[in-house]
């Protein structure tokens, strides 16, 4: 992984991780049998993994300059820490009014509302910054 983010670059494989998590979630929402449920935790996992690994690293690279880094890694954990609180809360929420049965679909809209506003962001960052003449 860490090979694959350095060739690509962290923000693609965060782009990459977060495609991959909402698959496995909609892998496990259309076909809800023991080993399609495996198999979706398990590819969803991996995404998770992709997207969380390179989350930090990618947000140091787009701090301007080293005197906002610590800003930025702590805005990052308030950030992280609001989801992990947050995320399950909702995702019960969903739950309540669908039934367990649309849960992984419920995520993978969580996930896709997530891919959204990191590919907005991404291309943000990617783009050069204007200077002022």
């Amino acid at each position: 992984m860490a090979y694959l983010s350095h060739r690509l670059g962290e923000l693609r494989m965060i782009r990459y991780g977060i495609a991959l998590f909402v698959a496995g979630l909609l892998v496990g929402f259309a076909e809800p049998t023991p080993a399609f449920t495996a198999a979706s935790v398990a590819t969803a996992s991996i995404g998770y993994a992709v997207f969380s690994v390179n989350g930090l690293v990618a947000l140091w690279s787009l701090a301007p300059n080293n005197r906002v880094l610590g800003a930025y890694t702590g805005l990052y954990t308030v950030a992280s820490a609001s989801g992990m609180a947050l995320d399950p809360a909702l995702l019960g929420a969903t739950v309540d009014l669908t039934g367990w049965r649309y849960m992984f679909l419920n995520a993978a809209v969580f996930g896709a509302v997530t891919f959204a506003v990191f590919t907005v962001v991404a291309r943000r960052a990617e783009r050069p910054l204007a200077t002022a003449s």
